[in-house]
């Protein structure tokens, strides 16, 4: 590859990754990655792993039923069920150590699964840290 192209779509990359990443020191459990969504951002989650009465609910009740929810082994299976060989195997990569910094990660690596709640992106001392919750 051209090396001025490999340093756009790099420089690309990076950019896209701090947009999309949590501007914070990065946290390792399920609940704390939830708490810096916003209350919209929940209810869409809920909405999209089919937890009933979400619309009621206040955030640290979405909290706790989210967290619960994808903790569990059949939500999980789905999970994995859906998830790009690309995304399954960064999944298995990220479950193998504490955390991952990496400022070049294609969006569509580890998109869904930080939607999902699977995987934290952080962008924190001008690093991009990917976390995946220790539960």
């Amino acid at each position: 590859m051209d090396k001025e192209l490999e340093k756009e779509i790099k420089k690309v990359l990076r950019k896209i990754n701090i947009k999309n990443a949590i501007k914070a020191k990065p946290v390792y459990t399920l609940v704390e990655m939830l708490e810096f969504r916003s209350l919209t951002d929940l209810k869409s989650l809920a909405k999209t792993i089919s937890i009933k009465g979400y619309t009621k609910m206040s955030k640290q009740d979405l909290i706790a039923s989210i967290s619960s929810k994808l903790k569990d082994a059949e939500m999980l299976q789905d999970i994995l069920y859906i998830a790009t060989k690309t995304g399954l195997d960064f999944l298995k990569n990220l479950a193998d150590i504490k955390y991952l910094e990496d400022d070049f990660v294609p969006t569509i690596t580890y998109g869904v699964l930080q939607h999902l709640g699977y995987v934290g992106c952080y962008y924190y001392e001008d690093k991009i840290i990917f976390v995946m919750p220790n539960e």
